[in-house]
């Protein structure tokens, strides 16, 4: 009998995530700058631009994301000592659904700076789904292929969720375990914003360390037992598009960021609140005045840049090796009292460190460029505040640092969780460990 660890688990999933967001970026970007090259484009003229564009990130990252699945269905399978075919790709891009998606979205555009950002986010969501369906499909496609044949006859698949508590459909199809053999059956894609994890294995036989079927089971017959535990199935409750701001809102805050040393883009004429935006200008200032040597990186000034990115992201910086900008989910930014709530939500829940408000946001980033510019060894960092590796290494940090900093299992979140802790003045002891202790910050 094989099991899966939480190690092998993470690291797929790491990979996946990766794949999934570059694809949901790259698409937004290329739409954002087509935009940007085209401002009278018709209506028709957007949605075919974003219908080629979704379609050509997808063929790229549609096949990076099925490759990952490949390898996860071969190494079951061998573990398992199940000896069937190698996993075959899977080689469609959902042309209808890409096309419906785009032309229901499009619609709403009326050239202004809010609806165009809106449907920019809309297709990048759009494309991050299809490529996150491309290995749950693959997984299916190759379940159902081999479970045909005599030596694959026992081969299903599993939906693994993320989280102990995830929604009630989720956990339905969870409490099953290794019973799907079909697409059909399990429904993979069945929600926006899902996590799950299809996982194959063979019935009765593959055991994947820490999900257990009978959890869910009562999760979805018993959900009253498990409120307020959960992070909300529905993804970050972002208000509607805002107006606007104001030629005077914007000069107030460029004079801010400049007096920092600091660059602003997509800021003029966004439909922001000035005040969530002031609070970002200004946590960035104060990492500034600690960290003077981020004021430019790679010869470059530092940035923070407006973006449409998915819904869950609040910010994230070293897209494509540049660590010079920040970029700034645009939604997160509507209402300074939305973005207090939502992260303070996500705190309390230790998904970020508790005890840190919004302003954490910025930290975190700042974490990430610091150890890009002084080259920060983040693996040997834990080892050292730790004295722990691998999988105790998560286990400790998700208990008592953040639940997304060990989400991945090279540990790339950790240092940039421990800025967000220990600047965010959390107290959090395995921040000062790192920050203090290690760093000698």
């Amino acid at each position: 009998m094989a099991s899966i660890d939480k190690a092998a688990l993470a690291a797929y999933r790491q990979s996946l995530d990766r794949v999934c967001s570059g694809a949901g970026n790259a698409a937004m970007d290329a739409l954002g700058e087509w935009l940007d090259a085209n401002p009278g484009a018709s209506i028709e003229e957007c949605r075919e631009a974003a219908i080629a564009i979704a379609g050509g990130t997808l063929e790229v990252y549609g096949d990076a994301s099925s490759s990952l699945a490949c390898d996860l269905f071969d190494s079951v399978m061998e573990a398992e000592g199940v000896a069937v075919p190698a996993a075959q790709m899977y080689e469609g891009v959902r042309e209808g659904a890409v096309e419906g998606t785009v032309r229901r979205v499009v619609g709403d555009v009326d050239g202004s700076q809010v609806s165009l950002g809106a449907f920019t986010q809309a297709v990048g969501q759009l494309v991050e789904r299809e490529t996150r369906l491309a290995a749950s499909t693959t997984v299916e496609e190759n379940v159902e292929r081999v479970a045909k044949t005599k030596e694959g006859r026992d081969v299903r698949y599993a939906r693994v969720p993320t989280r102990a508590v995830p929604c009630e459909w989720c956990a339905m199809l969870a409490s099953r375990g290794f019973v799907y053999r079909s697409a059909e059956r399990a429904d993979a894609a069945s929600h926006h914003h899902c996590t799950c994890t299809i996982v194959p294995g063979v019935e009765g036989v593959t055991e994947v360390a820490g999900y257990d079927p009978g959890h869910y089971y009562d999760v979805w017959q018993h959900p009253e037992r498990y409120e307020g535990e959960a992070l909300a199935s529905s993804g970050i409750d972002w208000p509607d598009h805002v107006k606007p701001i104001t030629n005077d809102q914007f000069k107030e805050l460029r004079e801010l960021a400049d007096n920092a040393g600091i660059k602003l883009r997509g800021f003029r004429h966004a439909g922001i609140d000035p005040e969530a935006a002031r609070s970002h200008i200004e946590a960035a200032a104060r990492m500034l005045d600690r960290f003077p040597e981020l004021r430019e990186v790679d010869g470059r000034p530092l940035t923070i840049r407006l973006s449409g990115m998915l819904s869950d992201d609040f910010a994230g910086t070293g897209y494509d090796g540049d660590y010079s900008v920040i970029r700034i989910s645009e939604e997160s930014l509507r209402s300074k009292e939305a973005l207090e709530r939502e992260y303070g939500r996500l705190a309390s829940e230790r998904w970020f460190v508790e005890g840190t408000t919004s302003e954490s946001v910025i930290f975190h980033e700042m974490g990430h460029i610091y150890c890009h510019v002084h080259g920060v060894d983040v693996s040997s960092v834990v080892h050292d505040a730790l004295m722990l590796d691998g999988s105790e290494a998560l286990s400790y940090l998700e208990e008592n640092l953040s639940q997304y900093s060990a989400s991945f299992f090279d540990f790339r979140e950790v240092v940039s969780e421990a800025f967000a802790g220990y600047y965010g003045n959390s107290g959090n002891e395995v921040a000062a460990a790192i920050v203090e202790g290690v760093l000698g910050l």
